[in-house]
């Protein structure tokens, strides 16, 4: 709390989440226990990697949420698409104009970074995503309170 920093702590009931207010959000692991195997095999090894890449600064709730899209992102050639607004100056009279500018990476692009971020191959992935309905993966028990 004196330093007013979040922390994520594992252990064998339940992930941790200690926000900057030092409040307490607790995610209990036997609601994993409903999930397949295959979907198990892809979502903690992703979410051990993402925990320790976040410093543990974002709570385990979020970092599963990213998991399952980008999952889901991979297995379904999709790709990744950025999308940007802002001001740029004009050179006429000082005034503004608004510039809207996107980056659409390739298939095969958008796959290495899923690879990079969850690990696997496509295979793992559709395997993941196929056991799973697809109301869960990005706004189903996820979005609801842990």
């Amino acid at each position: 709390r004196r330093r007013k920093q979040c922390a994520t702590v594992w252990d064998t009931e339940a992930f941790h989440f200690i926000d900057q207010e030092g409040r307490h959000k607790l995610l209990q692991k036997a609601r994993l226990v409903s999930w397949s195997l295959p979907r198990l095999e892809a979502i903690v090894p992703a979410l051990r990697g993402l925990t320790v890449a976040a410093h543990g600064q974002v709570e385990p709730l979020a970092l599963m949420r990213l998991a399952h899209c980008t999952l889901l992102l991979g297995a379904t050639g999709n790709r990744i698409e950025l999308k940007a607004q802002g001001l740029k100056t004009k050179a006429v009279r000082g005034s503004y104009e608004r510039v809207h500018s996107s980056l659409a990476l390739p298939t095969r692009c958008t796959r290495l970074v899923v690879a990079y971020l969850a690990g696997g191959g496509l295979s793992a992935w559709r395997t993941a995503i196929s056991t799973t309905p697809p109301t869960q993966w990005c706004w189903g028990w996820c979005s609801s309170r842990p």
